[in-house]
Parts: structure tokens; sequence; C-alpha cells
């Protein structure tokens, strides 16, 4: 009477069988597509600005050139709030802008548009990318500019100042370096 006997088989087939998941779990490592360095931040779908060309201008020169944040504020009962960090933003008069966050970098378009508000002409920014460095020091107040930034809708320039709105308590103001 012949039996088969599977301990003689056992390491064999279980050698193999570890083999070929092994195998499985690699070949699906090797195919997953690389992390991309940027990142398109979140907008509150009330702001979302239209950048269609029908409802814009070209963008405004005395807008063009760089800017350094001095300060800035969220809300209504929040303090004004002074960069811990040199934040940066170059318009450029293609309706492009780009810039420096304290910690990452930045980019996005905008568009001047036909109307004026209360605080200033309107303008739409966005969707802004940035790179996605983090930064213990700074990226808490990094967030905060981002956040506003894309909700800015309207600009004003006074003397060397550019102010940026999304409405009476929360702002950008920038001084002009170039």
């Amino acid at each position: 009477m012949s039996m088969f006997s599977w301990r003689k088989y056992s390491v064999p087939v279980v050698l193999l069988i570890t083999l070929v998941i092994l195998t499985s779990v690699l070949a699906g490592c090797a195919s997953q597509p690389a992390p991309q360095p940027v990142t398109t931040l979140p907008v509150p779908e009330s702001t979302v600005p239209s950048m269609s060309p029908t409802n814009s201008e070209i963008p405004s020169q005395e807008m063009a050139g760089t800017w350094i944040l001095t300060s800035m504020a969220t809300g209504e009962d929040s303090p004004v709030i002074s960069p811990t960090t040199t934040i940066n933003l170059t318009i450029i008069s293609d309706g492009t802008l780009r810039g420096h966050g304290g910690c990452n970098s930045y980019s996005g378009p905008y568009a001047v548009q036909g109307t004026t508000t209360l605080y200033g002409r309107s303008i739409a920014i966005g969707p802004v990318v940035s790179t996605l460095m983090y930064c213990r020091e700074t990226s808490e107040q990094e967030g905060t500019y981002f956040q506003i930034l894309q909700g800015i809708s309207s600009y004003a320039i006074d003397d060397d100042h550019l102010i940026l709105r999304t409405n009476a308590r929360t702002y950008l103001i920038f001084q002009r370096v170039s």
C-alpha cells in the first residue's frame, strides 16, 4: 500500500508559496508612481474664483513686482499677525504669481476683475500650488497665509503697500520691494 506523504514535500511547497507571494508584493511596490512634490491647496467652495477670460481684464501693471508680507489678519477676533519669517509674493503681468511662504515655494494664476468693491478692485487668485516641505517653525504661519491668499477677492495699492482682502478683517498687507 502506497501512501502519499506531505511531510517530505511540505518544505519545498511552503518555499514556493512564499516565493510567489514575495514576488507579487515586490512587483506591486515597483509599479507605484513616485509622489509628486506639488499639491493644490484646498479652496472653500464659496470663494472659488472664476478664472475665465470673459470676466477678467489684463492684469494690472501697478501690481507687478515683488512684495514682502508685513502683516496679516485672519478674522473677527484674531490679532494682527506679524510674520516670523520672510514671506514674499511676486506678481507677474502675464497673470501669474509666485513666491515663498516661509518654507515652501508657491505659484498660481490671478485675474484682475472689472469691478470695484468696498475694499478695492476685484481679483481672483488660484488655485495656488506649493511644494510640500514641512518646517516646524513656520508651517502653521505658512498654512494661514496660503488659506488667506486662496480666498482673496479684492486688492488696493496705497503708496508702496499692497492690501489683499477677503473681507474687512481678513487680509494680507505687503510692502513693495521691486
